[in-house]
């Protein structure tokens, strides 16, 4: 399967980029194939670096000094978000910045309106992502948003909760 995990690009917290390097590895033991939006800092790399079969790299020539041959080379993060969408059959949001999370609403809003079947994980160690996740639900209590979506994506806290969610995975 196509994974495409998502994280910081600029953090450089020994936890977080231990964290991306065992999240990366749970996928990389499957035999899923990488998909990703950089790799040359940060958690990225730890990602990157983690996986022998790397589908795609998409992103944008200012953030890239090494293309690789598995790169792609597009526009706007809007472009490099909707083709990493439409490629992966997982989606794993890491703890990261606003290009993170916008690539996460992104996802959450076009599961939501074309009713896609990817799985999408959110991975909420240490509660990092419980402040969106209470955003989201006041979404909801205010009527911007339907009940169930929050049931589009899988929250986990741990790599244990990780590996259970993915051995379920086909």
């Amino acid at each position: 399967m196509n994974v495409w995990i998502t994280a910081s690009s600029r953090v450089e917290d020994k936890k977080y980029l231990q964290l991306a390097k065992e999240v990366a590895q749970v996928f990389q033991e499957r035999g899923d194939r990488l998909l990703i939006g950089g790799f040359e800092s940060s958690m990225l790399q730890q990602i990157y670096e983690s996986f022998s079969k790397v589908e795609r790299i998409v992103t944008l020539p200012c953030y890239q000094e090494e293309v690789k041959k598995e790169t792609e080379l597009v526009d706007s993060t809007f472009t490099r978000t909707k083709m990493l969408f439409d490629l992966a059959d997982i989606i794993v949001f890491l703890p990261g910045g606003t290009g993170t999370v916008a690539e996460m609403f992104a996802s959450l809003e076009e599961y939501r309106t074309i009713d896609v079947r990817k799985q999408l994980i959110l991975y909420n160690e240490e509660e990092f992502y419980t402040p969106l996740i209470t955003f989201i639900q006041n979404l909801v209590t205010l009527g911007f948003n339907q009940k169930d979506i929050l049931e589009k994506m899988d929250v986990v806290h741990s790599i244990d909760e990780l590996k259970k969610k993915v051995r379920k995975l086909k």
